[in-house]
């Protein structure tokens, strides 16, 4: 099982940019933002 698939199965998020190497703050800061910004907004932060 790949790394990736082992942390989706502990229910984190995978963003895929496409096109991206490894710094996505300076590769694509757009569709980074863009990412994180949707991620923020599913949350569920009662805990």
């Amino acid at each position: 099982m790949s790394p990736v698939r082992k942390l989706e199965a502990f229910t984190l998020a995978l963003a895929e940019i496409e096109h991206c190497a490894h710094f996505p703050m300076h590769s694509h800061p757009p569709r980074m933002w863009a990412r994180i910004t949707d991620l923020v907004s599913r949350a569920d932060f009662r805990t």
